[in-house]
């Protein structure tokens, strides 16, 4: 995500694309397929910069969307190949190497193991979902109703982690134990004997959004 956000803030950097210029135009086209493309398969993060497109989703972990993602960045890197830089102005040529280089990182990792190691140390499918009401909005009644529909296919998220961390134990694609001494706490950190005080009751513990009445809220 970091270097999404990198490469777009480069886009901007180097500023509009001549309307006249093919290859111009051809990477413009590209930059922006792959922008929507990321917010579909991000559609938290989309959320969070005001995408609603996708608000009754969270991300796909499986390793078959892994793969489909994989293809679909090779397409991308397809067409990137097929723009000439002789037509490029020095700022697009550097546009188009980033995202190259994103698009072949996520191209190329997904042919390793590593793939299936979906916790560390610092994170783990669990807290990042935990997270996830401290990046999207709650003002109106939808984005509760959207957080309340997210909050049901955690179930689902957790069967597939579960699934592809087993993998990942029965291929030896692990971390050392001395490293996640403690680990469980991440775990047991998101469980609350008492829902109210649960980090996922958090948004209903503040403000009443105004297009909802108080029976509604309740």
């Amino acid at each position: 995500m970091r270097r999404s956000l990198f490469f777009l803030s480069t886009v901007a950097l180097f500023g509009s694309v001549p309307a006249i210029a093919a290859p111009a135009d051809d990477l413009k086209a590209v930059v922006a397929d792959h922008w929507a493309w990321f917010l579909k398969n991000n559609p938290v993060y989309a959320t969070s910069l005001g995408v609603h497109d996708y608000d009754d989703r969270i991300g796909d972990i499986s390793l078959a969307a892994q793969d489909r993602q994989a293809t679909e960045a090779q397409g991308f890197l397809d067409r990137l190949s097929k723009i000439p830089d002789a037509g490029l102005s020095p700022g697009d040529k550097v546009n188009k190497g980033v995202l190259a280089n994103i698009l072949t990182e996520q191209v190329e990792s997904n042919r390793f193991g590593q793939r299936m190691m979906l916790f560390s140390t610092y994170d783990g499918w669990h807290q990042g979902f935990a997270n996830m009401a401290d990046n999207v909005p709650f003002r109106r009644r939808v984005e509760f109703e959207s957080y309340l529909t997210r909050l049901a296919q955690y179930p689902k998220l957790n069967r597939d982690a579960m699934a592809i961390t087993r993998q990942a134990v029965a291929k030896g694609f692990v971390q050392p134990c001395v490293a996640l001494g403690g680990f469980e706490k991440t775990i047991l950190g998101v469980i609350a004997a008492d829902p109210v005080k649960s980090r996922f009751y958090a948004p209903f513990a503040g403000k009443r959004p105004n297009d909802m009445n108080d029976a509604g809220w309740a």
